[in-house]
């Protein structure tokens, strides 16, 4: 079942929104490939909407990449690509892929090529319009077996025709992890000399864990992991302009304490040039932090904190932020955005990817957002949990994806003006034949809502509160042709409202026990066209539409009631 809900800064979940269709009933199987251990890595577009993916598995013969793609907007996929070798000793590893276009249209990837000799990151380049892909390469830098991890490669192309490549990486030296980072100014075909960005000095410290993010400038976030490997915290680091050199990049700024018992984890970052907004997020135990600004990446917010979460992903296209998360417990993939503009403040969390036995891990997973359908996608190594066979593989979903699987709307959900207090009825009210939603809400209002989430005229109405179980009813009560609402609330004022938000002449009434009531509505006397039974108390009570009491009642029942009767034709004798 999927479900929507508000994910909060504090420690909790708010609300939940009712279900739309099976949990990732639509999900794309991009591949099985011929190996294990897979863990899809990122997912990019091209202007004209061909999207590629990456991910990485264990074949038969060592670690392998592959290079997806899709020309019909997730629907199918083709393997464009493969890097690997039938020597166990040569291994592909962590796959970063872009796509830039501008004066020259590139797709690239950055990989390590480790072997028992060396490790080498190379950054692969060929045309993404190419029917068959022709790769050209450079080695970007080399290193002693197992020295070279996680490259993180972005583009400045959304802001300049004759774009640069930079490139981030984890080197490891004598002293631990550094952080290092190259510049590419021909498109990738060769590299400025590499520089260090983050040092671990004195073995105290090792960064890992890189992400770059471009815009208005370079935005770098590590993981550091400090010497007792129990403690770390996040790190960043704002590169001004095209970053000439080591000096255009500002001080290290540090989320998080070496004392706290956390060890941080796939710190992630992504930044909004427009908005002047960036924000760092991270794994600790035992669940997501994060941390935004509003300038640019100058100043940042307090640390805010979400329990029993795992970050995936994060990324900002056209000014959207988004999280591809876990629930703890639950074996799902989340897409989650922020509410409004407040990046500190309420989050959307709503099933993506999934169900699986199986997954990549934190760390792993795709996430990018479509600025044709103004909606995210995403990718996930996977072992799904369909009910006639369990396939592992890497998987796409997308918000513009037929149902089941993901809600397709034409807005985005409405944020109701006042908490819900009741659990909807669904109706058509006003002959359109499309149902409404109706229910009573925290502040005492009967809110009628139409699809689109706009009020229908006439409504809300402020009839008072009610408890929890005190839900409205819905039904042509007069025999008119239209629906009517029933309603009452904790005094007893029983109403029946037209489809206008007027009440019907001869309401409202009070209920003799003054108390609340809870409401149905069934054809039970044949005096009316449909009759309104309330339970107060211990009192049963039958109206017609006109307000009146129907002989035979007020019936006593052996205790008081807390919740509206149960009404139907159960010795099937044709009367309710």
């Amino acid at each position: 079942m999927l479900r929507v809900l508000f994910f909060a800064c504090t420690l909790a979940l708010l609300s939940t929104i009712p279900s739309f269709a099976d949990i990732g009933g639509d999900d794309v199987l991009i591949e099985s490939p011929p190996g294990s251990a897979v863990a899809a890595e990122n997912i990019v577009k091209t202007s004209t909407g061909i999207y590629f993916a990456t991910g990485a598995y264990l074949s038969a013969t060592g670690r392998e990449i592959r290079v997806y793609r899709s020309t019909d907007k997730g629907h199918t996929w083709a393997i464009f690509a493969t890097f690997g070798s039938t020597n166990p000793d040569v291994e592909y590893l962590d796959p970063s892929l872009l796509v830039s276009e501008g004066t020259e249209n590139h797709l690239m990837i950055a990989y390590i090529l480790k072997s028992a000799a060396n490790s080498r990151l190379i950054v692969n380049r060929t045309d993404p319009y190419a029917a068959t892909p022709f790769w050209s390469f450079s080695i970007v830098t080399s290193g002693i077996p197992g020295s070279l991890a996680r490259p993180s490669l972005v583009t400045d192309s959304e802001e300049y025709a004759s774009y640069y490549t930079y490139l981030a990486w984890e080197e490891l030296d004598g002293n631990g992890n550094d952080i290092r980072f190259a510049r590419s100014t021909n498109y990738g075909f060769g590299w400025d000399p590499a520089y260090d960005l983050l040092i671990a000095v004195g073995s105290f410290h090792s960064y890992v864990q890189p992400d770059l993010h471009y815009s208005g400038g370079l935005h770098l976030a590590a993981t550091d992991i400090y010497w007792t490997g129990t403690e770390g915290a996040s790190v960043y680091r704002l590169g001004a302009g095209r970053v000439t050199n080591g000096s255009s990049w500002g001080s290290i700024q540090t989320f998080g304490t070496y004392s706290d018992g956390q060890k941080h984890n796939n710190t992630r970052v992504a930044a909004d040039a427009a908005s002047n907004k960036v924000m760092v997020a991270w794994n600790y135990p035992p669940g997501l932090q994060w941390r935004s600004s509003t300038n640019g990446g100058a100043t940042f917010s307090s640390i805010k904190s979400s329990l029993n979460y795992s970050l995936y992903a994060l990324d900002c296209g056209s000014g959207n932020f988004a999280m591809l998360i876990k629930p703890s417990g639950n074996p799902v993939a989340q897409l989650s955005w922020p509410i409004g503009n407040d990046l500190q403040g309420l989050w959307f969390v709503q099933e993506f990817l999934g169900p699986f036995s199986t997954h990549s891990g934190s760390g792993s997973g795709g996430l990018n957002y479509d600025e044709d359908e103004g909606e995210w996608m995403a990718t996930l190594g996977m072992t799904t949990t369909d009910p006639i066979v369990e396939q592992l593989g890497f998987y796409f979903d997308a918000g513009w994806r037929d149902n089941p699987g993901f809600p397709n709307w034409d807005e985005l959900p409405v944020i109701p003006p006042g908490v819900p207090q009741t659990a909807p009825a669904l109706a058509d009210m006003d002959g359109d034949n499309d149902l409404e939603i109706i229910y009573s809400d925290q502040l005492g209002r009967v809110q009628v809502k139409q699809p689109d989430g706009s009020d229908l005229p006439g409504w809300p109405r402020v009839l008072g509160t009610v408890d929890t179980f005190a839900r409205v009813a819905v039904g042509d009560v007069d025999g008119g042709g239209d629906n009517e609402v029933v309603f009452c609330n904790v005094n007893g004022e029983l109403s029946l409202i037209k489809q206008n938000g007027v009440d019907r002449t001869g309401w409202p009434v009070n209920l003799p026990t003054n108390d609340e009531g809870f409401v149905s509505i069934a054809p039970i006397t044949g005096n009316s066209p449909q009759d309104i039974v309330v339970v107060s108390q211990n009192q049963l009570y039958v109206y017609d539409f006109l307000g009146n009491i129907q002989p035979g009642f007020p019936q006593t029942l052996a205790g008081n009631a807390v919740a509206a009767a149960a009404l139907g034709d159960v010795d099937l004798d044709g009367s309710v």
